[in-house]
C-alpha cells in the first residue's frame, strides 16, 4: 500500500504487529535498554538476541528468527567468549550453532545515527556483506552520537530521525544506554532501584519499548523492568541471577557469565527501595488528605522522581486491590 493518506479501511488492511519477542518489543520498533554501568546491559541484549538468531524462547516467551547486527563500542574483546558462554550454557544443537554463524554479525563501526550519511555507509555495507539485518543493535547510544548534546531535544532529534530511517526499512533498532549518574543513589545516598535513563526526554519520548536493567547491590539479583510500552501493557518485572560459565578446553580468562532467570520472582516489596515505596504506598492509602488516587500517585511521583505517573498509579491501583481482597 503506496497510500500517503490512508482511511480507516486501509488501516484495517494493513498488516498486524509482529512481536521480535513476545509481549517485550516488535518487529520494526525503537527499542531502548538503559542501566548503570556495569549492570549486565550487553549481557541482556546479547540474551535476547542469540536468543532471536537461534528462534529459541527467551524466558518462555515466543520469538521470531531473525538475523542481527550487533554495533558494537564497548567491550570489543569480550564479545566473543559472552557468546561462546551463552552457546554452552543452553546446549546449543548443531543447527542452533549454524544459525548463530550464518545470521548474527558484529560491526565496530558504530553509525552515527545523527549523520545521514553514516547510516548510508552502513547500509552500503551490509550491502557488500550480502547481509539484510532485522535488528541493528547499538552498544551504546553515547558511542552512536559522538558529538550529540544528549539532553538537546534538536541533537536528539537528528538521531532518532535516522533511527526511524532504519525502521523504515524494516529494522528493529534496540540500544542500549546508560543512566544518570543522579538519579542512581537516593538522598541518603543509598542505591535506588529506578534510575532514570540519561538525557533529553525525547528520547523515551520515541521509543516503542524501554526498559530499565539493575542489580540491586543488597540482593544481588538482576532485575529488569519494562519502562514504557506505547501499545501494550508493561507487564512483571524479570528477575535473574548471575551464572559463571567457562566453556570446556577454554583458559580461565574465557571465563565469562549468562543471566539465568530465577525460578522464583523476587517480591520487589524485600529489596530495599521496594520497602520504603510500599510502606510510602500504605501511608498514602490510608491518608484522607488526599481526595483521589491520581492525587496519591502525584505525591508518590514526587517521593520517588524516577518513577513515572503511570507506574504510580499502576502500583497504588494494584495495592488497593490487595487491601480490598484482605478485607
Amino acid at each position: 500500500m503506496d497510500k500517503r493518506i490512508l482511511t480507516l479501511d486501509d488501516l484495517s488492511h494493513l498488516p498486524p504487529p509482529i512481536w521480535l519477542i513476545e509481549g517485550l518489543f516488535e518487529l520494526t520498533s525503537l527499542v531502548m535498554l538503559f542501566g548503570p554501568s556495569g549492570n549486565y546491559k550487553s549481557f541482556l541484549a546479547l540474551d535476547w538476541m542469540l536468543s532471536v538468531v537461534t528462534g529459541r524462547p527467551w524466558n518462555g516467551k515466543p520469538v521470531l528468527r531473525a538475523k542481527v547486527l550487533y554495533a558494537l563500542g564497548e567491550g570489543k574483546s569480550s564479545l566473543l567468549k559472552r557468546v561462546q558462554a551463552w552457546s554452552y550454557h543452553h546446549k546449543l544443537s548443531q543447527e542452533e550453532v549454524e544459525k548463530v554463524q550464518s545470521h548474527f554479525r558484529v560491526t565496530f563501526e558504530v553509525p552515527q545515527l545523527a549523520r545521514p550519511e553514516s547510516v548510508t555507509n552502513l547500509l552500503n555495507d551490509c550491502k557488500s556483506a550480502n547481509f539484510e539485518p532485522n535488528v541493528l543493535v547499538i552498544d551504546t547510544f553515547a558511542r552512536s552520537a559522538v558529538g550529540v548534546d544528549e539532553n538537546s531535544q534538536l541533537d536528539t532529534g537528528k538521531w532518532i530521525e535516522s533511527a526511524d530511517r532504519l525502521r523504515q526499512l524494516g529494522m528493529t533498532v534496540l540500544f542500549l544506554h546508560h543512566t544518570s549518574k543522579g538519579s542512581e543513589v537516593d538522598k541518603e545516598g543509598n542505591q535506588s532501584l529506578y534510575p532514570k535513563y540519561r538525557g533529553s526526554t525525547a528520547i523515551k519520548a520515541a521509543m516503542d519499548s524501554a526498559f530499565g536493567i539493575i542489580k540491586d547491590q543488597k540482593s544481588g539479583t538482576v532485575i529488569l523492568r519494562t519502562d514504557k510500552q506505547k501499545d501494550h501493557d508493561e507487564g512483571k518485572p524479570f528477575y535473574f541471577n548471575i551464572l559463571k560459565v567457562l566453556p570446556p578446553g577454554n583458559p580461565v580468562s574465557h571465563e565469562s557469565i549468562v543471566l539465568v532467570p530465577q525460578s522464583q520472582q523476587i517480591d520487589e516489596r524485600f529489596t530495599s527501595e521496594g520497602q520504603l515505596i510500599e510502606t510510602t504506598i500504605n501511608t498514602l492509602l490510608t491518608d484522607s488528605q488526599f481526595k483521589s488516587d491520581k492525587d496519591r500517585a502525584e505525591a508518590l511521583t514526587k517521593l520517588f522522581p524516577s518513577m513515572s505517573m503511570t507506574a504510580a498509579r499502576t502500583r497504588i491501583s494494584r495495592r488497593r486491590k490487595e487491601h480490598e481482597s484482605i478485607h
